[in-house]
């Protein structure tokens, strides 16, 4: 866990055990909840901008990206992207009404790549929600709509508190860095 709050995540995913990569499973009530999620216009505006952004910014990382969703694709026809357009194999929703994540790393994470966070919410910016990067001894303003990209498994990253009455939500994308190594060892894990 990440801090107080409800959470969940949907996409493709290798660690943990795995024999091989997968769509993340969820009960029943789950995966209808999630469905509206993801078939909700905001959401996939939200998804394929971050994924533009991400390409913008490093398309390099971009390129990598999406040459491994397309070779995990080709070799297993189960697996599903959560959007066509958006590179990123994995999302979770970082569900209110007080969104504040503890300082951690996403180890699971491609360790070079980029892990994308947008804000959401009705919280005085000035006063809480600021984004902390530990190692980079920084600490950042991150208002609603907010988003950066960082590489979540190298930056110790963590939120400071709302105030009181105030709602705080996100939504990250992100990519498992056991994905890139099932591909690169030939679609097999290294045991």
């Amino acid at each position: 866990r990440r801090g107080d709050f409800p959470t969940i995540s949907v996409g493709i995913s290798h660690g943990g055990g795995q024999r091989e990569p997968k769509n993340l499973a969820h009960t029943k009530q789950n995966e209808s909840a999630l469905r509206s999620l993801l078939d909700s216009q905001a959401v996939k505006r939200l998804a394929i901008w971050q994924s533009k952004l991400y390409k913008s910014w490093m398309p390099k990382l971009h390129s990598a990206s999406e040459t491994v969703i397309q070779k995990l694709m080709g070799w297993k026809n189960s697996i599903k992207r959560n959007f066509p357009g958006s590179v990123f194999a994995a999302m979770t929703f970082n569900f209110g009404p007080n969104v504040v994540c503890d300082a951690h790393r996403d180890h699971l994470n491609w360790l070079i790549g980029g892990c994308i966070i947008t804000a959401g919410g009705f919280f005085d910016y000035t006063k809480g929600g600021h984004l902390v990067l530990v190692e980079l001894k920084l600490i950042l303003e991150f208002p609603p709509g907010a988003t950066i990209i960082l590489p979540s498994a190298m930056v110790t990253h963590a939120n400071l508190p709302i105030q009181e009455g105030e709602y705080r939500i996100s939504v990250t994308q992100y990519t498992a860095g056991g994905l890139f190594r099932f591909v690169d060892y030939g679609f097999r894990t290294a045991k």
